[in-house]
């Protein structure tokens, strides 16, 4: 699945990735995703090319909720990325919490127009993670 210059956009579970395979591959480029829970969730590898991920809950909340089973390649993968906030000023969020089996969520070069609690991710929802991480993350003012 490819997915280029579209928008999409919700509250809880605005995008749905996979759930049966983990042989699904999708690639998300200028793309824009919108949510405040969980707003990105399931399985597969989906290599997220320059999005821009929105929060709009005013209480922050958690961006991504993989559930990636053995045998995942990459799981996901975000890169040159921005997280946004557009409703809300000041929220604080998490990079995502492990929702079941293997998850796998990595964020290179984001840049981050909103709060990121300094943990980065939120452990406790039902999995232990296999790969969460973020490199390079800076902040608007690129610090």
């Amino acid at each position: 699945f490819a997915m280029n210059n579209c928008y999409l956009r919700s509250y809880q579970d605005t995008y749905l990735t996979a759930y049966s395979s983990i042989a699904d591959r999708h690639y998300i480029k200028n793309s824009r995703i919108e949510g405040a829970v969980d707003f990105i969730y399931g399985g597969g590898d989906v290599f997220f090319d320059k999005d821009t991920l929105t929060m709009t809950r005013k209480d922050g909340g958690y961006i991504v909720a993989p559930s990636h089973g053995n045998g995942t390649a990459w799981g996901y993968v975000f890169s040159n990325c921005i997280i946004n906030e557009s409703i809300v000023s000041g929220a604080t969020s998490y990079f995502g919490r492990p929702w079941q089996n293997a998850p796998e969520a990595v964020f290179i070069n984001t840049k981050l127009l909103t709060g990121i609690y300094a943990a980065g991710w939120y452990y406790k929802m039902g999995a232990i993670p296999a790969v969460f991480a973020d490199y390079n993350t800076v902040n608007a003012q690129g610090n």
